[in-house]
């Protein structure tokens, strides 16, 4: 029961049936579903790269008044009624069915006694295949008009061989395939001794073999089907048999059958039930058809010997079946009585390879596969059969056709090396795009199609084609592995989207072709297959055809090539700002960035920056001395280029690094990116919000912008780029334990929390993860036990993470919080220690004094008004970092501002366009009329303030916020007073032990990268993207500089350098803290040469 729990629950979200997906409330590991009296309630599991949410596991329960665990039956009522959709009831007695006969095929499967799948044979595969039959389909292991018992007798799990029963049919109401053998298929199929007894059959019976054929029917066909032609039975068209002959097995689709002992030869017959909602019919239309298409990819590898390499064909042009009248041509009746014989390759079952249906793969039996498979490596084997798959794939839509590549008709080869080869089979639904074969050259198969049907074998456009490759053979086919695999390694699915993602490109790169690359990666929505809304509005279909509608479903490959194109950016950026070097043009289009030895990376710069914001195009070469180029994917390029950074790090600062950490990490940054152009943006209708919260992609020059490691399957919780929201969670700390520095007026406790505060106690706010990280340490065990602390739990009102993850605001209340989180984010850990809690504590309280004097009354400062601790001296520096609180003004609250973080207005969008740029549209100013603007705003009063008092703050995009009117710059904060440092040459007062003194050249340094390096050259650099290019407004930022700034903001443009962070070799060797730095060519004064 809880398979088809799972796939009913997981199809139902999939397809937001009855609205579920809309009604769905998340919170944590659980989701939640209003129905009548309560609502229904499950553990929930990341949804993967198709959708938010699925099943993690059962039951599901309704809880109300009371609570009770749920039958797929009972979830789908309580979800809708038949007023809704039609064929509700039918469903549900199908669900019913589902779990009957899961468990007889459970019972049966168990009992076997070899159950793994072996050399030799299929049937193995095929009963794997049938523990879960279609992935993704809750009614999937329904057979429809039998009960429980006849499929214990006639489905997959039957242990004995058994026979077939027999008609003799004239021969002039036969139709035949191509192959000769199709008016005598029992010679295929029976040894000499059942020939001579069903020859001995038909004399008895009267039926000539001259005039009649025999025909192999199902039993079950046979008793409860064969007595509708009873017409044709008295008119003698049909003499049914007293014969049983052969020896069968039957496979996942019951209706084909093994021949006992295993041999190439399989019997596919018609059978009167229904699965998936379609009827099991034969009708020898489709068979004509599997002809054609079957000489038309025969031609095809004749033609294309590398696809021929890949893939062989199962020759299915043996069979005849029921001649239908001219007016029934399309009749599904004709599909009742027709056999049919396919054929495999010659020595496929008695290779050294291992054959089963792909649809085995996706089987949760991965205990059974494994072995027998020799997988070690899970995603290494799920990335090589994915590349496979897609090489095989993308060759047949290069010629403009693709057979129906789900599980079921696809076999794999696999073996210990070498890539797989496939085995097709069921050739009637091999489609094909007229446009496209014309263009390939391809002959058209002359399909008989009913005129004016809905049909799917001839499509106009070869997107549609594409689109059964993306849901047929990725999202049934593929998916249905990666599901199996990922739960029963209990791995994080994304792991194997990645490698999908790179089978997908990779084949692309070879099978080539703008509209692959444009469907499959660029386009926005990929289709997808409905199974039960189209089951619940028409029911069980009386054709073949199985109800299925065609919904969409966000590009699932995108958000990664989205995330490894940004991080690709990242990667080679910082490369050459670090390195020196620069792209140079090739003369074909590309440029090319030379390597330390004699090689180059070629590459297609799509913007040229003047400061190093270049952007460029997907792909990227690695060019030999000899000029032979060869692709490089995302991680090669990433390796090749830790290589050079070992170099660089040894000769310019003498270090060592740890290559193999930072590979991960960038992966890790990677995914995280990935998961966040997934996931649901942030709310629009909070513009603070949703600017601290869009930083999708981070830091330009940084290698790991999104690394983050130690959240978990929590990340969606707490990660602000999935608009995540929660409660703080509040410890009372006794008096005499408690830590702290006010510097600034400012309530640092809500008052609804503060009426929670024990007499003698203290409040200190807490972040949920870091709280459940807290309470499993012994030494706060301890204290919550002696009572020096008391956990009270969630507190107050809704906050959100900001841009830096840690820091949380209440928008309604005047201060946020700068919490400690024992995760690894980018560089470091992120706690407080007591260094970080004096310098920002230190540099609030000297600003405070220092601002009134300050000339820029729309320049502001967010102090941190103090902190709060548990006494390092009760519990140690490090656990008291993992408690210490920085408490930040947020002076927002009335509403008369709305101030966006800097990094969020400059970083791209959906749409590719940054919101600084709507910004300059909407002041209707030109673009150096409102940088003219900025400038005065913000980077003149930080040199300002720097010459006048000391003071070098932080002023990175990230802590930097900006309010805007109608477009205008209008007012500018910046805060993080951590970051904060004061020269003391021009603060000679300064206490000499405060951790904000720093040397005049060391504090101008970090001012020049932070104002200029970071904040003033990311903004020149996207508004130059979008404009009319970089060099005017380096050339206004210079003149503002020199005509209104003072000695400093001169040095500044007279510098034909600047200094700028050397992020990735200072990420190589482990300097999170302590970064290096290197100087790059200063724009500001380039642009007078």
């Amino acid at each position: 029961m809880d398979l088809v729990l799972r796939d009913l629950i997981d199809t139902v979200l999939g397809e937001n049936v009855y609205g579920a997906a809309d009604r769905l409330l998340a919170d944590g590991e659980w989701c939640r579903i209003p129905v009548t009296g309560g609502s229904l309630v499950f553990r929930r599991r990341d949804g993967g790269a198709l959708q938010p949410h699925r099943l993690a596991r059962g039951p599901v329960w309704h809880v109300g008044d009371t609570e009770r665990e749920l039958t797929p039956v009972e979830v789908l009522a309580l979800l809708g009624d038949r007023r809704e959709l039609p064929a509700h009831n039918a469903v549900l007695a199908d669900l019913r069915t589902a779990v009957e006969h899961g468990e007889v095929t459970r019972a049966g499967w168990s009992a076997l006694p070899d159950r793994a799948p072996r050399q030799g044979g299929l049937l193995a595969g095929e009963r794997l295949a049938a523990t879960r039959n279609r992935p993704f389909h809750p009614t999937a292991r329904a057979v429809s008009g039998w009960s429980a018992n006849e499929l214990a007798e006639y489905g997959p799990m039957r242990q004995r061989p058994m026979p077939m029963r027999w008609v003799a049919v004239r021969r002039d109401r036969l139709r035949h395939g191509e192959h000769a053998e199709s008016h005598r298929l029992e010679w295929l199929l029976l040894d000499e001794s059942e020939q001579d007894c069903l020859a001995d059959a038909m004399t008895s019976s009267g039926a000539n073999a001259t005039e009649y054929q025999p025909i192999p029917v199902h039993p079950w066909q046979f008793d409860r089907v064969l007595h509708a032609w009873a017409g044709e039975i008295a008119a003698q068209d049909i003499v049914p048999l007293d014969c049983r002959a052969g020896r069968f097995q039957p496979t996942a689709s019951l209706r084909t059958l093994t021949t006992a002992p295993e041999t190439d030869r399989h019997l596919k017959v018609p059978l009167g039930v229904a699965t998936l909602g379609a009827a099991r019919l034969l009708p020898p239309r489709y068979l004509d058809n599997g002809d054609k298409a079957q000489r038309m990819l025969r031609w095809l590898l004749d033609a294309d010997p590398t696809l021929a390499k890949r893939v062989a064909l199962c020759d299915e042009t043996a069979w005849c079946g029921w001649r239908a009248d001219a007016a029934d041509e399309f009749a599904d009746r004709p599909g009742e009585l027709a056999a049919q014989v396919r054929r495999y390759p010659s020595g496929i079952l008695d290779s050294d390879t291992i054959a089963l249906p792909m649809a085995a793969l996706a089987a949760h039996e991965w205990q059974h596969i494994a072995p027998a498979l020799g997988v070690d490596d899970p995603v290494a084997f799920f990335r090589g059969l994915a590349t496979d798959f897609c090489a095989m794939a993308f060759a047949f839509l290069g010629h403009g056709v693709l057979p129906e590549l789900h599980g079921q008709n696809v076999v794999v080869l696999l073996s210990g090396d070498g890539p797989a080869r496939f085995v097709l089979r069921d050739h009637d639904t091999v489609r094909v795009c007229p446009q496209w074969m014309s263009d390939a050259g391809t002959p058209d198969p002359g399909y008989r199609i009913k005129p004016g049907a809905p049909q799917s074998l001839s499509l106009d456009a070869p997107e549609e084609l594409i689109g059964y490759a993306q849901t047929l053979g990725i999202q049934v086919n593929l998916y249905g592995i990666a599901d199996a695999i990922a739960r029963h390694y209990d791995l994080d699915e994304r792991v194997l989207w990645r490698a999908l993602a790179d089978a997908v490109t990779t084949a692309i790169d070879v099978a080539g072709g703008d509209t692959l690359r444009a469907t499959l990666l660029d386009a926005p929505d990929w289709p997808s297959r409905q199974v039960l809304g189209p089951l619940l509005r028409t029911g069980r279909n009386a054709g073949v055809s199985m109800p299925a509608a065609t919904g969409s479903v966000p590009n699932p490959l995108r958000p990664l090539r989205a995330a490894r194109r940004a991080s690709r950016q990242r990667l080679l950026n910082a490369y050459l700002r670090e390195s020196g070097r620069t792209p140079t043009p090739t003369g074909d289009g590309l440029a090319r960035v030379p390597l330390g030895d004699g090689r180059a990376l070629v590459v297609a710069v799509r913007y040229r920056s003047e400061f190093g914001h270049h952007t460029y195009g997907d792909d990227v070469w690695l060019e030999r001395p000899d000029g032979v180029r060869e692709p490089l994917s995302h991680d090669e390029l990433a390796t090749l280029l830790l290589d050079e950074v070992a170099g660089l790090a040894t000769a310019a600062f003498g270090e060592t690094g740890d290559g193999e950490t930072l590979a991960r990490q960038i992966t890790s940054s990677v995914e995280a990116t990935a998961r966040y152009l997934q996931g649901t943006p942030p709310p629009k209708t909070d513009p603070a919000r949703c600017a601290e919260q869009s930083l999708r992609y981070g830091h330009p020059f940084h290698p790991t912008p999104k690394s983050i490691d130690g959240f978990g399957d929590e990340l969606p919780r707490y990660a602000p780029e999935l608009g995540a929201e929660f409660r703080l969670h509040w410890f009372a700390v006794r008096a005499d334990a408690v830590a702290e520095r006010r510097v600034a007026p400012g309530e640092w406790v809500p008052p609804r929390v503060a009426r929670h505060a024990p007499p003698g106690y203290a409040l200190l706010p807490v972040h949920p993860w870091q709280s459940r990280y807290l309470t499993r340490q012994p030494r706060v065990t301890e204290l919550l036990a002696d009572g020096t602390l008391i956990a009270l739990g969630e507190l107050g009102g809704t906050v959100y993470p900001t841009s830096s993850v840690r820091t949380v605001c209440d928008p309604a209340f005047g201060t946020s919080w700068k919490l400690p989180l024992h995760v690894r984010i980018t560089n470091f850990v992120r706690t407080n220690p007591a260094e970080h809690l004096h310098r920002a504590a230190d540099a609030s309280a000297l600003i405070a004094q220092l601002t009134a004097n300050w000339r820029h009354e729309d320049f502001g400062v967010l102090l941190e008004t103090g902190y709060r601790s548990v006494d390092p001296a009760v519990v140690g520096d490090e656990l008291a970092a993992d408690f210490a609180v920085l408490f930040r003004q947020h002076p927002f609250t009335d509403g008369c501002f709305a101030p966006r973080v800097v990094a969020g207005l400059l970083e791209d969008r959906d749409d590719g366009v940054p919101a600084v740029i709507e910004e300059v549209r909407r002041s209707g100013g030109s673009w150096q009329e409102w940088l003219r603007c900025y400038l005065r705003l913000a980077v003149l009063p930080l040199l300002d303030v720097f010459e006048r008092d000391g003071v070098s703050f932080e002023a990175h995009v990230q802590n930097s916020l900006l309010h805007t009117q109608d477009g205008w710059p209008a007012r500018f904060w910046v805060r993080d007073m951590e970051g904060t440092s004061v020269s003391a040459a021009r603060q000679p007062d300064l206490e000499p032990a405060s951790p904000l003194r720093y040397s005049d050249d060391e504090a101008w340094l970090r001012l020049r990268y932070h104002a200029i390096g970071n904040h003033l050259g990311h903004l020149i650099g996207v508004l130059g993207r979008h404009g009319d290019g970089e060099r005017p407004l380096w050339t206004t930022a210079r003149e503002v500089l020199l005509d209104e700034g003072g000695t400093l903001a001169r040095d500044l443009v007279a510098s034909p350098v600047l200094p700028v962070k050397a992020n990735l070799i200072s990420r190589f060797a482990g300097r999170g803290e302590r970064p290096l730095y290197v100087d790059v060519p200063n724009s500001l004064y380039r642009v007078v040469l």
